[in-house]
């Protein structure tokens, strides 16, 4: 038997997820997402949920964003990466 271990994921409610992330909420975001990433999502009785892994991720990846923008544009200047 192979070494692995079974954990258990964690949800969250994909509504309050985008409204926390400030992403787009439209259905045709939720279905492309949810094609990309169909483990980390699930519908309970027409409630769905995302997991805490791929909303840490998705949190994580906007924070490092805003710190680009922010290196970017320092004073209201666009600067250039060299």
């Amino acid at each position: 038997m192979d070494n692995f271990e079974i954990t258990p994921k964690h949800w969250i409610c994909y509504t309050d997820a985008v409204r926390i992330l400030k992403i787009s909420s439209h259905a045709n975001q939720l279905k492309k997402r949810m094609e990309k990433y169909p483990s980390h999502f699930i519908d309970a009785n027409g409630i769905v949920f995302m997991s805490a892994e791929l909303f840490n991720s998705l949190s994580r990846y906007k924070a490092a964003l805003q710190v680009l923008t922010t290196l970017q544009t320092q004073g209201g200047k666009k600067c250039t990466l060299k």
